[in-house]
Order: structure tokens, then C-alpha cells, then sequence
């Protein structure tokens, strides 16, 4: 909305400009991109430009985005006390799961593995809601969702029903276990690294599906830019496939590393525009996030979100201020009379 106002104001100051300007929309930015790809089949590539989806003063580097799934069949069931039926946690591979839900069923005394459930719980603090119906236990577990570039500012609900369930008499305790060992940075899956330009890899479990057949967990990976896709399968094979896992596309579009250069004329000027608007001069950031300034050789991500804002992208009664708004308006405006004069 702001830069369609921004392309507004300078068409109607009336300043001459020596470059084509055009607003690309796109609807498919949470999933596979078809509308880029569509849309640069029709028409030609921009000789650079900027993406409001993100942070000033702006972005200049975004990490490779990478989604696996590490599956494997289950054990043998039937001659285990508590059976993990069913289990099932996360609504979006590349948010951290809110939510956790594990279906048990028990031969024996139900109330005793619910009161181990609980104690564990209490040890670990896993916050949770069970219910006991004969030999059926319904387990639901809770974590905080927050977007996967960042997932260690999450809890990860389906990481925390790991830590209840790997303590108690079933099959499959070694996945279980497992599971609880999930981490942020992608040790336990074999990619922990980081580079001078991005930092640290990370690492998210976005979607857990486990029946009485196979288990299926999906990871977002949010990966260095000196890294490749064939890096982190190679990397995620020789550690997961010892452990029984096979890593499996699960038909989510991967994207390449973006960089465009510090010392390159698009930078240079968006620096200089928010600079002058805003009168304080920041350093250009990184990001794990995806933006469709991967979409544009030469294009960055600028604005929308300031410096010390609070970051409700991706949550629950996310906002954005009329008063920032329009100060952005008057930035991008300026960037693009700068850019196309």
C-alpha cells in the first residue's frame, strides 16, 4: 500500500523520470512462487528494485531456504505398553508449531502413564492439556509460534512432546528421543555452520505427521550464502540416514541464496534515501527470511518494518501503524524518484 501511494505522489508532482517503473504483485510469497515464475514469462526482468517485506534500512543478503523431510517406518507396535497411534504438530513448514496433538493408547493402568506424563511435564516445563478416556490418552502439547528465520525465539510444541513421550515404555523411543534433541541451529541433524555475511544456519521442525505406519517430520532450513542445496542434503544424509531416517523432498520449492553486493548503485542509494528521511545512518542488514527480492537479480529488500519496532509479522493480530505507514510512503517515493530520475 505504501509504495502504490509512493508511485502515486510521483506521478502526480509531475518530476520526470528516465526509467519505467512498474509494482509486481505476487500472491503465491508464503509457498512456491508460481506467480514469479508465471510473470517472467510474460514480461522482461527489471533492471533492479526493492521489496517492502522486511526491515530498514534494508537487506542486502537472504539466506538459501531448504525443506526436507526425514521419514521412517514404525517399529513393531504390539508388544509395546504405550502406543503412540497417532501424532500430529504444525500448520506451515516455515512456522515454529503452536500446537501438538498425540493420541496414546495404554495396556495397562492409563492413569499411571497420565501421572508420568504430568510429572514429566512439571520437570521439563512443557505446558500441555490430557485427557484420559480408558485405555486412550489425548495429549495435547503447547509451544509459541513465531516465524521459522528466527525459530529460536519459538517454542517448538512438537520438540516439546518429544521430551514427554521418550520417557515413557513404547516403541520408537530411540525417534522420541530423537525428537526431543531437535535443535535451533541444526546440530542434531548434522548442518551447524554460519559465514562471515549471514551468520548461523537454522533450523526449524515445522510439521510433524506420525501414524501407526510412518513417521514424518519436515524441516525448514535457513542456510548460509556460500552454501548450496546440495551442501545440506549431503550433510543431513551422513547424519540422519545411521539413525534409521531417509531424507525426502516433500515438494515445497527450495530457494537459492540471494546477495546483491554492498558497494552496488541500489544499495548505495536506498541507504542514502533512508538516511536523508530518517536522518540517522544505519548498517544494511541480513536475513533468514525469503522476500521476492530473490525474485529480481538486482533488487533488495527495503522496509517496511523501523528499527525497534515491534515484530508481529506472521502472528497472531499483526498491525502496522498509520503514522508508519506514511512515513514509509514518503521513503519509498523518494527511492524511487532516486532510482528512476
Amino acid at each position: 500500500m505504501a509504495a502504490l501511494f509512493a508511485m502515486k505522489a510521483i506521478r502526480e508532482s509531475g518530476v520526470q523520470l528516465s526509467k519505467k517503473v512498474r509494482l509486481i504483485m505476487g500472491l503465491d510469497e508464503e509457498s512456491n512462487w508460481r506467480c514469479m515464475d508465471h510473470y517472467f514469462t510474460k514480461e522482461p526482468y527489471p533492471i533492479g528494485g526493492f521489496t517492502p517485506d522486511a526491515d530498514f534500512p534494508l537487506i542486502y543478503a537472504e539466506k538459501g531456504i531448504f525443506c526436507f523431510n526425514l521419514t521412517k517406518p514404525r517399529q513393531e507396535l504390539a508388544s509395546a505398553p504405550v502406543i503412540v497411534r497417532e501424532l500430529t504438530g504444525g500448520n506451515r513448514v516455515n512456522m515454529v508449531p503452536d500446537s501438538c496433538r498425540i493420541v496414546l493408547a495404554v495396556d495397562g493402568d492409563a492413569e499411571a502413564v497420565a501421572a508420568q506424563i504430568r510429572e514429566t511435564a512439571a520437570q521439563e516445563n512443557v505446558k500441555h492439556l490430557l485427557e484420559v478416556n480408558g485405555s486412550e490418552i489425548l495429549l495435547t502439547v503447547e509451544g509459541l509460534s513465531v516465524h521459522s528465520m528466527a525459530p529460536q525465539h519459538g517454542v517448538n510444541a512438537v520438540v516439546q512432546a518429544g521430551k514427554l513421550l521418550r520417557v515413557l515404555d513404547t516403541a520408537d523411543r530411540d525417534t522420541w528421543a530423537f525428537l526431543s534433541e531437535v535443535d535451533t541451529d541444526g546440530e542434531r541433524v548434522g548442518v551447524k555452520m554460519t559465514c562471515h555475511a549471514t551468520g548461523p544456519l537454522t533450523c526449524n521442525l515445522g510439521l510433524a505427521n506420525v501414524n501407526e505406519q510412518e513417521i514424518t517430520f519436515t524441516f525448514n532450513l535457513r542456510f548460509p550464502v556460500d552454501k548450496t542445496d546440495a551442501d545440506m542434503l549431503s550433510l543431513l544424509e551422513q547424519k540422519t540416514g545411521p539413525i534409521g531416517f531417509n531424507v525426502t523432498d516433500p515438494g515445497i520449492a527450495n530457494m537459492k541464496p540471494h546477495y546483491v553486493p554492498l558497494e552496488s548503485e541500489i544499495v548505495q542509494t536506498l541507504l542514502k534515501v533512508y538516511e536523508e528521511v530518517m536522518g540517522e545512518k544505519l548498517a544494511p542488514l541480513t536475513t533468514g527470511g525469503g522476500t521476492y527480492a530473490r525474485a529480481i537479480p538486482n533488487a533488495v529488500a527495503f522496509g517496511a518494518q523501523f528499527p525497534g519496532q515491534p515484530e508481529v509479522a506472521h502472528q497472531k493480530d499483526e498491525f502496522w501503524e498509520v503514522d508508519h505507514l506514511l512515513t514509509c510512503t514518503k521513503i519509498f517515493a523518494k527511492a524511487i524518484y532516486e532510482l528512476a530520475k
